[in-house]
């Protein structure tokens, strides 16, 4: 029985490991993508869509198990759950829960969304699970409805892969500025919302000739210098992270996490910042670091850790508490927010002609500040900042920075 248990046993990608670790500790990594329809949602219709692609998707079709050493993934015999009335966004997954499945199916009147658990997958392979799933709901078929199996290629570990001998090195990382904001009594995600133009937010970009995620990140940083400058209380870097879709730039099958992040950092100095200063530095960063060279080297960097004997050959609950040591007072202080563009998710015209449009949301950390994620739906982008602080002067200060240079143009 033991031997059988362990040929069905999935390993979990380094960083999907990373993620179970500390989830015990008050940081549970949740993404949400949500489909806006423009019609009324019917729930049975939907549950019995949302079945059929988790029986479609064996990959995603699994529980999390503790080893002695790590976890792992195996097949989850339970009944898929059914699609839950949405009244709480991206809240934490406890393991024992949700029939032990690591995505949840939620619906309001005229939408449905579907938040993942970060260990199971990455934004990019979520968005595939949720095209299907719409298809689905509509009774059409993608790609020919061909199963996918749990076979070793759509869970490959693709930080292995491409791990070479060349390595990016350890980052210098300054002491980062992290908004001082209140967090909200409820304790439940705020998410404030705006769509805009694709075409009018690239035409600004080109303009500032740069790249749509090298503007937004530019005003997301701006955001952040305003509030620093408002508080007078903290000098220090401003470091805005922007996860990279590995996908784009090493061929590989895999349904799992493969993504790394780019930091746009804003030194600390003594005299202002223009935003078009600011507007450099991210065109540059992006421009010198977003190529399959350096992601590689990146690559190989993360991967050392996680092949590093010492570091595979701990005991499970000495990492869980390392992990959470460390992310509790390390990691969330070595970013002060991020900018996650998750890319286009478009339909065959027979289903787009019943969408209004797509969300993406990323869940709160530990501090609870705001982060800010994008995805692009027809000629539409839509950009949602998550935040559980009280205050919203970041938010305000970054959307009417886009409505300026909207409406001036």
């Amino acid at each position: 029985m033991r031997t059988e248990i362990h040929k069905k046993r999935i390993p979990l990608d380094g960083s999907g490991l990373v993620f179970a670790c500390i989830n015990r500790y008050g940081v549970s990594n949740v993404f949400r993508i949500t489909i806006a329809l423009h019609s009324p949602i019917d729930a049975e219709k939907l549950a019995s869509a949302y079945a059929e692609t988790m029986e479609h998707f064996a990959p995603f079709k699994v529980k999390i198990k503790r080893g002695f050493f790590a976890y792992y993934f195996l097949p989850n015999e339970n009944p898929v759950p059914k699609p839950i009335p949405d009244t709480t966004v991206c809240r934490k997954f406890v393991f024992n829960q949700n029939n032990r499945y690591l995505v949840r199916c939620l619906y309001t009147q005229n939408s449905f969304s579907l938040e993942f658990f970060h260990s199971l997958c990455d934004a990019n392979s979520a968005a595939i699970f949720v095209k299907h799933l719409t298809a689905k709901y509509f009774g059409q078929a993608m790609n020919g409805d061909l199963p996918i199996s749990n076979d070793a290629k759509v869970n490959e570990d693709a930080y292995l892969r491409y791990a070479n001998n060349a390595s990016a090195g350890a980052l210098d990382i300054p002491k980062v500025y992290r908004f001082q904001g209140e967090i909200a009594d409820d304790k439940q995600l705020r998410v404030v919302r705006r769509s805009y133009k694709t075409e009018d937010l690239l035409t600004v970009a080109r303009k500032n000739g740069t790249t749509l995620s090298g503007y937004l990140a530019a005003v997301w940083a701006w955001a952040h210098y305003c509030a620093q400058k408002d508080a007078k209380t903290d000098s220090s870097a401003i470091r805005i992270a922007l996860p990279a879709n590995l996908h784009k730039y090493f061929a590989t099958d895999s349904l799992r996490n493969f993504s790394l992040d780019i930091s746009v950092t804003i030194p600390h100095k003594n005299e202002d910042y223009t935003f078009e200063q600011i507007l450099d530095i991210a065109a540059n960063t992006l421009k010198n670091n977003k190529n399959k060279d350096y992601l590689q080297k990146r690559i190989t960097s993360v991967n050392r850790l996680y092949r590093n004997f010492l570091y595979r050959f701990t005991p499970l609950f000495v990492k869980n508490v390392v992990a959470g040591v460390f992310f509790s007072y390390l990691s969330d202080r070595t970013i002060s927010s991020v900018l996650s563009n998750l890319g286009s998710i478009n339909f065959a015209p027979d289903i787009a002609e019943n969408v209004d449009h797509a969300e993406f949301i990323l869940g709160p950390t530990l501090s609870k500040n705001p982060r800010c994620a994008l995805v692009s739906h027809g000629n539409n982008i839509f950009i949602a900042v998550s935040s559980g602080k009280k205050e919203n002067i970041i938010e305000k200060t970054f959307f009417a920075f886009l409505s300026d240079y909207e409406t001036s143009d």
